[in-house]
């Protein structure tokens, strides 16, 4: 009986001893707590101006284009480029069947030939019919008749010349070549097709600089102008743009207006016809915002560390535009005042 009220006290004195470290582990602990989070770095969550923004749509277009149309009927011998060839300025492009205008030519240059020759012969007889007129050797209704038959020579030699350089024209027709450096955007044409006056054969691109063109809401006319740098995506890739051109008009339909935006880019790093978002500054709103480097990324997540009442929390946030570079807007999860860390 005594040794089992020996054991008792024995345990009994160990649960106390055991107790009371316990206890001053604890306030040592949170004596260390408290602390570290004095030591912390932390700022204070402020509500600013920041730029407002309104995102429209757009799609990246060239700044110069050609379609080149056929001028003549006839039927296409070769197509010497494709899609996406670069070319200079004079290049061969396209050959149209040339027969049919070579013998053209050929009989438009004996046209020319044997007009001037009657030219000649007329323009000499005139001279001696104004000699024989002077001397009263013929009357004044046969030189008229000379004269009518000179001039008509003439008229004809003109005509003839006229012919002459429209078939020269028509000719040169026949080789299509690049009006300047660029890149064929697209190709209509195959060999054997026929051409024939107005037929578009190729769309060249004869400029490296582009721009985006969107349709911005009419309300935002009046705080746009020439020369604003606009913030661009554009397949992923962000980049900088300025108002280039702006339409004086309103769509009636749509209740916008057409907005170019020249793009600052290296040549291939972007084509014609992407789909791209611009945000337009339109004012400035107040937002919560804190430095980037204080939000953390858990997954898909993002969240602060905040201190509140000597703990520190974390406080889930959803964040909105990049503002300066270093800072960030906290749309949800700061109401601003609040303590965090950095």
């Amino acid at each position: 009986m005594r040794r089992k009220l020996f054991i008792v006290i024995i345990l009994l004195c160990a649960a106390i001893f055991s107790a009371i470290f316990l206890l001053k582990d604890s306030k040592h602990k949170q004596g260390l707590i408290k602390s570290s989070v004095a030591k912390q770095s932390f700022i204070i969550a402020k509500k600013e101006l920041i730029p407002n923004y309104y995102r429209v749509s757009g799609t990246v277009e060239p700044n110069t284009t050609g379609k080149l149309a056929a001028q003549i009927v006839g039927k296409i011998d070769n197509v010497f480029v494709k899609n996406g060839d670069n070319v200079k300025k004079g290049e061969l492009l396209i050959k149209i069947d040339s027969r049919d205008y070579v013998a053209k030519l050929a009989a438009a240059k004996q046209a020319v030939e044997a007009a001037k020759a009657l030219f000649a012969e007329q323009k000499n007889n005139i001279k001696r019919m104004q000699n024989m007129l002077k001397k009263s050797y013929i009357s004044h209704s046969l030189y008229d008749q000379s004269l009518a038959a000179f001039l008509q020579s003439k008229a004809n030699l003109l005509g003839a010349e006229k012919v002459y350089d429209q078939a020269k024209v028509a000719l040169s027709y026949c080789k299509i070549t690049a009006p300047a450096n660029g890149v064929i955007l697209s190709r209509n044409v195959d060999p054997s097709d026929q051409a024939s006056p107005g037929k578009i054969l190729l769309t060249i691109q004869t400029s490296t600089l582009l721009h985006m063109a969107v349709n911005v809401p009419a309300m935002f006319m009046h705080k746009l102008k020439l020369g604003d740098v606009i913030n661009l995506e554009v397949n992923g890739k962000n980049l900088l743009g300025k108002v280039s051109e702006i339409a004086p008009n309103i769509d009636s339909d749509s209740r916008t207006f057409l907005m170019k935006i020249a793009i600052r880019a290296k040549e291939g790093d972007l084509f014609s016809g992407s789909y791209g978002y611009a945000d337009l500054p339109i004012g400035e709103r107040q937002a919560v915002v804190i430095p980037t480097k204080a939000v953390v990324t858990v997954g898909q997540l993002e969240l602060v560390k905040i201190i509140h009442n000597g703990d520190i929390i974390r406080t889930f946030i959803t964040t909105g535009q990049a503002v300066d570079g270093d800072k960030i807007e906290v749309l949800s999860g700061l109401e601003g005042g609040e303590k965090v860390l950095v």
